[in-house]
Parts: C-alpha cells; structure tokens; sequence
C-alpha cells in the first residue's frame, strides 16, 4: 500500500495541487508558472517523505486522495485565466 502511496498517489496529488495552485494564486500567469515549476520537486518530495512517515498506511492514501481531489475540485470551479 505504501508503495501505491508513493509511486502513484504522490505524483497524481503533486500534479492536481499544481495545476490548482497555478490557476488559484494571484499574480501574473509566467510568474506563477516559473514558481510552481520551482516548488513541484519539493512538493512531490514531501509527499513521498509523508507517505513513509505516518505509520497508518489508510492515512497516507486518505490524505493524499483528499489533496488529489481538492486540486481537481480548484481546477475545475477556476475560470481559466486569460
């Protein structure tokens, strides 16, 4: 399960919360992009570090799914930017 964690759900998390992150901070759209493209390493790395951190498998891929769906849930109720 922990492997799941990592492999899959941390990088379909890391790649939900950017996207949500890209279209929900102020600012201008290159700016925004040249940050995100910046952090995603580090955010998919401490995804990765909390998957084998918490000692409760279900917890790791209840709160990796609940990222995963609040960045789609951002995504889809953001108007695009323009």
């Amino acid at each position: 399960m922990r492997v799941v964690s990592v492999t899959l759900l941390s990088l379909v998390a890391t790649i939900f919360l950017s996207s949500a992150l890209l279209l929900a901070l102020p600012g201008d759209f290159s700016e925004r992009a040249l940050w995100i493209t910046i952090f995603v390493p580090l955010i998919w790395a401490s995804f990765m570090t909390y998957s084998y951190w918490d000692k409760k498998a279900w917890r790791t891929m209840l709160t990796l799914g609940l990222v995963s769906i609040t960045g789609i849930a951002i995504v889809i109720i953001s108007p695009t930017p323009v």
